[in-house]
Parts: C-alpha cells; sequence; structure tokens
C-alpha cells in the first residue's frame, strides 16, 4: 500500500518553497512562513526523516513573529531544498509500513565509550569498533558519542548492503539523548551543536536516499552488554574478541552464530573522524578506559568450603575477684 501527495498540493507546496530558494534575500513574511510550516507538518508524519529539517524553518517563522518578516539563512535555504526532494518523494508514493511500527528487519545494538565506539547487527552478525584517537579524545560528549556510534550503525548496513527499500531497521542504544535525536533533533546550526545538527542532516538524508525506515528504542545498560564490551574492549585482538564474546555471552540471546568482529571500512573511519573533529565543545576531565566486570561463567560451584577451625575471640573476660584490695589503715 502506497500513499501520495495529491498533484494539486504538490504544485502548490513546491511553489512556495521555490520562492523562498530563489529569492534568498528577500524577506519572507510571518503568515507565510506559518501557513508553509503547517503545510511541511503534515508531511512530516509521512516521511519521518523529515522532522530533522523543521527545527531551523521554526526559528525563522519565530524571529519573523517580532517584526512581521524575516530573511532566511543559508542554513534554512538547505533545509527548504531539501524540503523540495521530501515533497518529490511524496508525489511518487511513500510505502505505508514507513508510518506503522512492524517487525523490523535488522536490529542495531551499538554503545560508546570515552575512548571507543563499537555496535553490530543482529541480522548479520557484524560486529565492529572504532578506538578514538588519542589526540581526539574528550572532545566530545559521551551524549554526542553515543549519537554517532548508533548512526554509523546505521551506516554501515547501508554499506554492506544488508538494507533493501522498505525495510525497517531497530536501533538499540542505552543513551536516551541519542535514541531521541534519532528520531527528532532540534540543534543550532552554529557553535558546539554544528557536529550535531551536520550528523543528523547526513542521517535523514541517507534515510531518505535508501527509502528504509530508522526507529529507535531505548534499552537498559545491562541489557546491551555485548556492545558495551566492544566499546571498551581494546587490548584484544579481533579474532581473540570474537572467541571471548561468543563464549562469555552466549546465553544473552543477541549473539547470532555469524557474529564476528571485523574491520571498518575505511570510509566510514574517516566519516568518524571527521565528525568527532567537527564544532566546540568544553573538554572534559580526562578519564581513563572503564573495562567491563568478566561475566559468570556458564555453570560450576563455588570453591569455598566453611573451615573447621575454632574462631579466635576478640575480647577476653577479666577474671573476676572475690574481695577488694583496698588500703588498710
Amino acid at each position: 500500500l502506497v500513499k501520495r501527495l495529491p498533484e494539486d498540493k504538490h504544485v502548490a507546496w513546491s511553489g512556495d518553497l521555490s520562492e523562498l530558494i530563489n529569492s534568498p534575500k528577500a524577506r519572507c513574511r510571518h503568515d507565510f512562513l506559518k501557513s508553509l510550516l503547517g503545510r511541511l507538518q503534515h508531511v512530516a508524519c509521512v516521511v519521518s526523516p523529515a522532522v530533522h529539517f523543521t527545527s531551523r524553518l521554526r526559528c525563522a517563522e519565530f524571529r519573523a513573529a517580532k517584526s512581521g518578516s524575516t530573511v532566511l539563512s543559508d542554513e534554512e535555504i538547505k533545509d527548504c531544498q531539501l524540503w523540495q526532494k521530501v515533497l518529490d518523494k511524496c508525489r511518487s508514493g511513500m510505502d505505508i509500513n514507513s508510518l506503522v511500527f512492524c517487525q523490523p528487519d535488522s536490529v542495531l545494538f551499538t554503545d560508546a565509550c570515552e575512548h571507543q565506539l563499537g555496535g553490530f547487527s543482529m541480522a548479520t552478525g557484524r560486529a565492529w569498533r572504532w578506538p578514538i584517537p588519542k589526540r581526539l579524545q574528550q572532545c566530545k560528549s559521551i551524549n554526542f558519542l553515543e549519537f554517532l556510534a548508533c548512526v554509523v550503525g546505521y551506516f554501515l548496513a547501508v554499506h554492506d548492503g544488508e538494507l533493501a527499500v522498505g525495510d525497517c531497521v531497530l536501533s538499540l542504544a542505552d543513551n536516551t539523548s541519542a535514541a531521541g535525536w534519532l528520531r527528532k533533533s532540534n540543534f543550532a546550526p552554529e557553535g558546539e551543536q554544528a557536529a550535531h545538527f551536520g550528523l543528523a542532516r547526513e542521517l535523514a538524508a541517507t534515510a531518505l536516499d535508501t527509502g528504509t525506515v530508522l526507529f529507535s528504542q531505548w534499552i537498559c545498560g545491562l541489557d546491551n552488554e555485548v556492545a558495551d564490551c566492544l566499546s571498551r574492549d581494546d587490548e584484544r585482538s579481533d579474532a581473540e574478541l570474537t572467541e571471548y564474546i561468543l563464549f562469555a555471552y552466549s546465553d544473552s540471546g543477541q549473539i547470532p552464530s555469524t557474529f564476528k568482529v571485523s574491520k571498518l571500512p575505511d570510509e566510514l573511519s574517516s566519516l568518524l573522524s571527521f565528525w568527532v573533529q567537527q564544532g566546540t565543545e568544553e573538554m572534559e576531565l580526562p578519564q581513563g578506559p572503564t573495562p567491563r566486570p568478566t561475566p559468570h561463567g556458564k555453570s560450576g560451584t563455588s570453591l569455598s568450603t566453611n573451615a573447621d577451625c575454632k574462631r579466635t575471640p576478640i575480647w577476653t573476660p577479666s577474671p573476676a575477684t572475690l574481695r577488694s584490695s583496698s588500703l588498710g589503715l
């Protein structure tokens, strides 16, 4: 089943966007922006990645509400250009599966710590990790690193040909901010949020180009133990880590039989380096890697037994006296 934007609405709404794009320095009236945003919000309900491109236009509407009109910034004009593509996609038709929750075709687990990112796909067993270069550690907040890990996990699934048009992808992470940013973002295009802004836009554009549906969900950190191990273990080789995880976490229910840790493609490694260096953020206090505790073995009994020796008392009673020893006169 396919939903399409009627031709008359596509012509009218695209015309409004073209007016903004072709006159970038002209002042835009508040009533015009408010009406346009109301229409685009209806489209965003059908094309979920489009919600990443509404926040800047709402900022423009807020400015116009104060003075009656405003001039759009370069980034806001770029958002209008992306909305043109969204409207064209709606005219050709959107799969109804993109509007409803359905069984995911691919489930991705990701995690990040201050010195490494990692994750894996349950569909293919493809696992990965990326150590952050020493010079770039502590340059980004842990929330951004978690968000970056989720995005790269999705990009890797696209790169490996794991996804087809119309597939539903479920991204699981133990960071609430990252899980929320995968669905909707409201970042400023400059300053400390510049990297967040650019990454969210690239994520949404990739989802539109591939025709895939991306959902996200927060999970408890204790339920994300395999991805957590991938993001923290930097001592074992890929082969050693694969063997260790297959043995230690075989009862977790997350490990497919094809699980294998392998190197990220060079283009994704370069992409990670690029985004970690974007924007400026306050430096965090340096922290060392926190290793994950070794999980309990599958079976076995405790080797400790009760000792047969008597316990040594911590005190002994004083000897009783029968008479006082006062000095006689």
